[in-house]
């Protein structure tokens, strides 16, 4: 534990690179003769893939790493697993721009993956998930619905947005859009983000948005009792350089339809 908390809260390397060279995020990890990356379950808390986690039941069917329990025992084992293991998770941004404000005629978007270590013994982040976890204990002792959230959305956007070469232009519009930043504990179900959206789009869609987002918020506090743990801390990149990025980029070209994609 006291060796976990001299290290960085939030590490961020290219899942290309990390693939090919895990131990550049973490000493612990190595490459297996198939080519998937190998940790130490003693040491590393691996959501990355499904069949790497054994001992806990993940659902992957959503944007969110949903990790569900049905007692105080099975939620008392994840939390400690957060809270003295080091979180590997798997990162995708979509990053998309339209290359024209005043007319569409290039749309391009980017897809990003990145593995994501989390180091909840760092003091900037233990405290937050200690409270959160008291706090889903008594949710669940009482027999009650809880879903325990973690949000890495902000903290990795702004790594994102200042440290990758993302297109910039004065005329440009874009749209960034990431999957499996959020790792949700619950015994119920995750929390739907489908109406998170900037005031704009709420005045476009007035009416769906008014009906529809206060039903379900009221419907939410009845059923279910939210934990949300947002991570604002500073991210360590362990690229070499943000050129050896798993990079998809798909460009549309409205007036002749063509279209092309390159890695």
């Amino acid at each position: 534990m006291e060796a976990l908390s001299s290290e960085a809260p939030l590490r961020v390397v290219d899942w290309a690179v990390f693939t090919a060279h895990p131990a550049r995020l973490h000493y612990s990890f190595t490459c297996s003769p198939s080519g998937r990356h190998v940790s130490d379950p003693k040491l590393i808390f691996d959501l990355s893939q499904s069949d790497a986690c054994l001992d806990v039941t993940m659902d992957e069917s959503s944007d969110d790493v949903v990790l569900r329990v049905s007692n105080c025992e099975e939620l008392c084992h994840v939390m400690w697993r957060l809270q003295q293991q080091l979180l590997l998770t798997r990162v995708t941004v979509y990053h998309t721009e339209i290359a024209s404000r005043h007319s569409v005629e290039t749309v391009t978007i980017v897809e990003d993956d990145l593995a994501v270590l989390v180091n909840f013994s760092h003091p900037s982040l233990s405290l937050l998930l200690t409270k959160a976890a008291q706090r889903a204990v008594s949710c669940i002792s009482r027999d009650r619905n809880f879903c325990l959230e973690i949000d890495l959305t902000d903290a990795l956007l702004d790594w994102y947005m200042t440290h990758r070469d993302a297109i910039t232009s004065c005329d440009d519009i874009h749209n960034l859009r990431t999957r499996r930043t959020r790792v949700c504990v619950t015994n119920h179900r995750a929390y739907s983000h489908q109406f998170d959206c900037s005031p704009k789009w709420i005045a476009f869609l007035c009416l769906c948005w008014i009906f529809f987002v206060p039903c379900y918020v009221l419907y939410r506090k009845i059923t279910c009792s939210d934990i949300r743990v947002k991570v604002l801390c500073d991210v360590a990149s362990a690229n070499n350089s943000s050129a050896s990025c798993e990079q998809k980029r798909v460009t549309i070209h409205t007036k002749n339809t063509t279209k092309y994609s390159s890695v």
